[in-house]
């Protein structure tokens, strides 16, 4: 750290760029839990799309994935968009614990929020998911990925985004 008289701390693991964002180099060594929670996050998705394609009319369907206050956040954020004469581009993201889970039935079933997030703001979506395997050293618990894993999915996302060849990891 660089505060004077601060005793070292597990927070010394994190190195801070010149815009105050966090670099994490810590990485998860306990696969038991991420099994726990890629289990709990395949179930979540998969209910949130049955449920989606259950729904009686559009209405209840949009209510599975957006309450009233995040449509208007959505209306909103179309309205600035249109404004400025910009285009909204989604990039499809997960968690650790998803990215664990990511067979074509998983993907299918999260796509369902993408593509009516993507219809609500007329954006489109870049997804590199697929593209993005989980490792140990890339996160630094089920939740939230490393400096390592973030560096990865940006890298790809950024090849997508400027239409050049995506880059291979191991």
């Amino acid at each position: 750290g660089t505060f004077v008289n601060r005793p070292v701390s597990q927070l010394d693991a994190y190195d801070y760029d010149a815009f105050g964002d966090t670099r994490g180099f810590l990485y998860y060594s306990g696969p038991a839990r991420v099994k726990e929670f890629a289990d709990r996050r395949r179930s979540l998705v998969l209910s949130l799309a049955s449920r989606y394609a259950a729904a009686p009319d559009e209405r209840a369907k949009t209510a599975v994935y957006f309450s009233r206050s995040t449509l208007n956040a959505i209306a909103d954020i179309r309205a600035l968009a249109a404004h400025d004469n910009c285009r909204v581009t989604i990039l499809a993201q997960d968690t650790p614990a998803g990215f664990v889970t990511q067979d074509g039935e998983y993907l299918a079933a999260s796509e369902v929020f993408y593509k009516l997030l993507a219809e609500r703001l007329g954006a489109s979506v870049i997804d590199v998911r697929a593209s993005f395997h989980v490792a140990g050293y890339k996160f630094a618990d089920p939740v939230h990925l490393n400096s390592n894993g973030a560096d990865e999915i940006s890298a790809l996302m950024a090849g997508k985004i400027a239409n050049r060849p995506v880059p291979r990891f191991p």
